[in-house]
């Protein structure tokens, strides 16, 4: 990640940040995009978000990650929205950012992460569980959780993670489909 820098949101940032939306547009179904700076704060504003980490690139916004409280769910913290602007895709800055997530999820009070992702989002779906998540088996949604919030607030294995990095000792093959187990009982 050469030369990209991981910083919080703040409204300095909303014009470059429109511009990432506005070049991001084949990302998100091939749809055309005109959001100003005014539209950026707003939607900001409106969302709800404890944070959003932005990715730059010099001074361009290249990246962007909202973490949240899971309104559906009580036990969990959530990640709403995550976007690489087309041509940073494939330089590891969905997954700092992802990681920047999981890291304010266990500095906060809830014991796991979620997102969804849309059906057939293959792409992310590998990023997604190097940085931990696993793949529930639900019909009709991508639903990803990541449970180190929990773990590494777990007094048994502290210890071990002062030792092992979860990304980068992690040996877990990685498939493109959920991570449940199906029982089928007779």
């Amino acid at each position: 990640m050469n030369g990209i820098k991981i910083v919080m949101y703040d409204h300095t940032y909303a014009e470059s940040l429109a511009d990432m939306w506005n070049q991001s547009g084949q990302n998100w179904g091939g749809e055309q995009v005109s959001r100003t700076a005014e539209d950026v704060i707003n939607e900001n504003e409106k969302m709800g978000n404890i944070c959003a980490f932005l990715a730059l690139d010099g001074d361009e916004v290249v990246g962007y990650c909202s973490f949240s409280e899971y309104k559906q769910d009580e036990g969990a913290s959530y990640i709403p929205l995550l976007n690489v602007r087309t041509d940073h895709i494939g330089k590891k800055i969905g997954k700092t950012l992802v990681k920047e997530c999981v890291k304010k999820a266990m500095e906060s009070k809830w014991p796991r992460l979620d997102l969804y992702t849309w059906q057939g989002n293959d792409k992310a779906v590998p990023v997604y569980k190097k940085c931990g998540f696993f793949w529930e088996r639900r019909d009709g949604s991508t639903h990803l959780m990541n449970f180190m919030p929990y773990v590494m607030r777990t007094e048994a294995v502290k210890q071990y993670f002062d030792t092992f990095d979860w990304y980068d000792d992690s040996v877990r093959e990685i498939k493109i489909e959920s991570d449940g187990r199906s029982c089928i009982l007779t």
